[in-house]
């Protein structure tokens, strides 16, 4: 069992990984989803991080970026776009980002509101409504989380991405929420 210890967000987060080595990883530590302990080490790090992994055909290390379709079979829990990211364990799957790092939050505090979780799910209610009536919601001020069915996550996904990284489009979707009555709640 090792200990591998990850400077995240500013905070250092320990996780327990009982395989030999990131190398070679034990056969018996193989989960119900086919991947081993390191490969979720590695993907919870990447989450973290914002570094999505990249996975070898043979037994070479981890790091990098993610290429190709084969590699992301093996990545079958962890895909991420510019700024969310999508997580799947047994009990939930979940879009997420973290907030108030945004090419966006400028834009949003010039128009009076808050860059925070709560705002973004008033966003998410602008730019694709018929989804979140599917979705939980669960933000909180630093962070984004919804949690549905895969499908309807990468729904929201794809529409929440581009006003994430253009202000012009926040402010677009800013301004029609706040003629439809939407509560940004920020």
């Amino acid at each position: 069992m090792r200990v591998v210890v990850v400077p995240a967000l500013g905070v250092l987060a320990s996780l327990i990984v009982s395989t030999p080595s990131p190398r070679a990883p034990a056969a018996d530590s193989m989960g119900d989803s086919g991947e081993s302990d390191w490969e979720s080490c590695v993907l919870l790090m990447a989450t973290l991080t914002r570094k999505v992994p990249r996975y070898s055909t043979g037994a070479e290390s981890c790091p990098g970026s993610m290429d190709g379709e084969q590699n992301r079979r093996r990545c079958p829990i962890f895909e991420g776009m510019a700024y969310s990211q999508i997580l799947a364990t047994d009990e939930l799957t979940s879009l997420f980002f973290e907030c108030g790092e945004l090419p966006t939050d400028e834009a949003v505090f010039e128009a009076g509101h808050e860059p925070n979780g709560y705002f973004w799910q008033g966003v998410a209610k602008v730019v694709a409504p018929e989804v979140c009536e599917k979705l939980e919601m669960d933000s909180e001020a630093g962070m984004f989380s919804a949690s549905g069915s895969r499908a309807d996550l990468e729904a929201l996904q794809s529409k929440l991405e581009p006003v994430l990284g253009d202000p012009e489009a926040v402010r677009k979707a800013i301004e029609k929420g706040e003629a439809e009555g939407v509560d940004f709640d920020d």
